[in-house]
C-alpha cells in the first residue's frame, strides 16, 4: 500500500513502487488520512504524488486507488472497476484526459459525483 501524501509530510522515502510494479506486484494508492502524517483526503494530490515521487504511471496510480485498492481490502465484487453489473461510485474530472489531470494537478478538478447510479452533486458551472 502506498501511501504518498504520509511518506512526503514525514520526509519518507516512499515506496519503490516503480520496482514493485515491474517485478509484477500491485501497488494500491491511498491518502491515509490522519491529522499526524496525512493532513489531506486529497485522492488528486495522492495521484500526483505516486506520478511525481514513485514513477507510476497515471494509469497505474489510478488502478492502485480503485481496482487495487479494492483488491487490498478483499472486495472480490467488482469495486474499484467500471464493469456491467459491478457496484460504481464515480467522481467525474473536468479534464480531457487522465494524463492532462494528473500533469496539471489542481485541488478541486471533479466535476460530478454519482454514487449507485444517480448524480448526487454536481459542479455549479458543471
Amino acid at each position: 500500500m502506498s501511501l504518498p501524501i504520509a511518506t512526503l509530510v514525514l520526509g519518507q522515502e516512499p515506496l519503490p513502487a516503480r520496482r514493485l510494479l515491474d517485478a509484477g506486484v500491485r501497488v494500491a494508492v491511498a491518502t491515509d488520512l490522519n491529522p499526524g502524517s496525512a493532513p489531506s483526503n486529497s485522492l488528486g494530490l495522492a495521484l500526483w504524488l505516486a506520478c511525481t515521487r514513485q514513477r507510476m504511471t497515471p494509469a497505474e496510480a489510478l488502478r492502485g486507488a480503485t481496482a487495487d485498492a479494492a483488491r487490498a481490502l478483499c472486495l472480490s465484487d467488482g469495486t474499484g472497476s467500471l464493469a456491467p453489473g459491478a457496484p460504481a461510485d464515480v467522481a467525474l474530472v473536468d479534464a480531457p484526459s487522465l494524463d492532462v489531470w494528473l500533469a496539471t494537478w489542481r485541488a478541486e478538478p471533479v466535476a460530478r459525483t454519482v454514487v449507485a447510479g444517480e448524480t448526487v452533486w454536481e459542479a455549479a458551472d458543471g
